[in-house]
């Protein structure tokens, strides 16, 4: 299939594309799944290889799911309102009829579905993806939040406990990123539960990607260990929380952790998106508790053949 891709013009991503093609997702009308940001595809390229084609004003990703050993289309990046997205679609179409493989796309935001019902009709079958319902919080209930009194609390009394120090995230901090990804998750986990791949492998392609001014992060040592790190973005106008974790047993540190990235990140933004909870019930009931939110629900089509 990778060679079929190539012939047909598609490119793996690298790091260096980020910043060039992240013009496309300006003329997004609005909000999209975090997972189809520019980060998010780069990062977890080793475990869901992912392919771009630029066509027609408009930006093409093609990604192999390995867990259920298909490729798929990610929705297309560009302005919906332009005749060209018809154009891209019937490209799409036509591509994947000549690979003999059916045509699905993922990551489907709800705004986006009438212009597939446009163009395709009644040969789309809408499916809604229930484990990935991403969590939007209001940017001023998510600060409010933090300056109620059990959270300040909290939040004095981990700078009172710890000598702290931020540092903004480039690839040279892997290695104290590792470890506070193996304290605060893969201790807990066997490696057979990460289904999507190693989150060392993901780790390692986020923090090659954070020399990007697009990327945005930070690592913070307590009394000089490492202990929680936060890598970010904005996309459109939300701050998309990607890859934060930290250590067990630090009063405060989340509160912490969302103070800085909200002020040091957050600027312009009226929502944060903190992703999805991957079903996992301790995650849900965290997400759950933070604050007001809404629920971003991503969608799949699977398009019937002519």
């Amino acid at each position: 299939m990778e060679q079929q891709l190539i012939s047909e013009g598609f490119h793996r991503i690298k790091k260096e594309d980020i910043l060039r093609l992240k013009s496309y997702y300006h003329y997004m009308k609005d909000s999209y799944a975090s997972s189809i940001n520019l980060l998010s595809i780069f990062a977890w390229d080793k475990n869901l290889p992912a392919y771009y084609k630029e066509v027609d004003s408009f930006l093409w990703f093609v990604v192999y799911d390995k867990i259920n050993e298909r490729w798929v289309c990610l929705p297309p990046i560009g302005d919906y309102e332009k005749k060209e997205l018809e154009m891209v679609f019937s490209k799409m179409e036509s591509v994947f009829e000549k690979w003999n493989r059916p045509l699905i796309f993922t990551d489907i935001t709800p705004w986006m579905v009438s212009y597939y019902k446009s163009y395709f009709g009644n040969r789309m079958e809408v499916r809604q993806e229930e484990e990935l319902l991403e969590y939007i919080y209001p940017m001023d209930a998510f600060k409010n939040r933090l300056e109620e009194q059990r959270e300040r609390y909290n939040y004095q009394y981990f700078l009172k406990k710890n000598k702290i120090r931020t540092v903004p995230l480039y690839v040279d901090l892997e290695g104290d990123c590792i470890k506070i990804l193996e304290e605060s998750f893969c201790n807990f986990h066997s490696c057979s539960e990460c289904e999507y791949g190693c989150q060392k492998e993901t780790l390692h392609n986020a923090l090659l990607a954070c020399d990007n001014q697009e990327v945005l992060g930070f690592i913070l040592y307590a009394d000089h260990i490492p202990v929680a790190y936060n890598i970010a973005s904005k996309e459109g106008k939300h701050l998309v929380f990607h890859f934060k974790k930290n250590k067990r047993g630090f009063r405060g540190i989340n509160e912490f952790i969302h103070k800085q990235t909200v002020e040091n990140f957050g600027e312009d933004c009226i929502g944060i998106n903190y992703t999805e909870d991957m079903g996992v019930e301790g995650l849900r009931k965290y997400k759950r508790n933070l604050c007001t939110f809404s629920y971003q629900p991503k969608q799949e089509i699977r398009i019937m053949k002519r």
